[in-house]
């Protein structure tokens, strides 16, 4: 047995193992369960509902409360992250990929720039695959492409649902915003 103390909108606040161990007047803003589902994953925020624990994902909060600009808040923060794992999730050159994050893409600008000052250039590359290949200048230019192309498709994504999101007047029309599609 389990108490859980709620907020107004049912969102779990105090989790109790031992309700015996509390007087009747402590349990008055909460209930007393058998057990707890287990969460599904870090974004979810237990919640009791008709006298039930469920859990939730986290923008539940902001469509319980009716906050529109949380919840407008939650979905841009939301799409900025998906912006990130887009443009950091690598390109296939050659059958190999190769990484897209910060330092991948210096380390591929750094080498561009060497091997403008080469007669002929090449060098062994480690892929984020794990392989090491071989690649001339101009594979580097042609992965320097790749990169830029799928940044910027990310981006493109990212303010386009952006605007979306800032055109909503309702939670229901930023519940309609698909965020989960669309990205390169």
């Amino acid at each position: 047995m389990v108490f859980l103390r709620t907020n107004s909108y049912g969102r779990v606040q105090l989790r109790h193992n031992r309700p015996g161990d509390l007087s009747d007047s402590q349990k008055s803003d909460g209930v007393v369960v058998d057990s707890i589902p287990d969460r599904p994953d870090a974004g979810s925020a237990l919640y009791v509902l008709n006298g039930s624990p469920v859990w939730k994902p986290a923008a539940y909060k902001y469509k319980a409360q009716g906050d529109l600009e949380g919840y407008r808040a939650h979905l841009l923060e939301a799409v900025k992250q998906k912006r990130h794992e887009a443009e950091t999730q690598g390109v296939s050159y050659n059958g190999h990929v190769f990484g897209t994050d910060s330092e991948s893409r210096q380390a591929v600008a750094q080498t561009l720039e060497y091997a403008r000052d080469q007669q002929s250039f090449s060098t062994t590359w480690k892929t984020s695959d794990g392989f090491m290949t071989g690649v001339t200048a101009s594979d580097l230019e042609a992965v320097r492409d790749k990169i830029a192309s799928l940044r910027q498709a990310a981006f493109d994504r990212e303010a386009t649902l952006a605007t979306e999101i800032n055109a909503a007047a309702t939670i229901q029309e930023l519940t309609a915003v698909d965020i989960t599609s669309g990205w390169p």
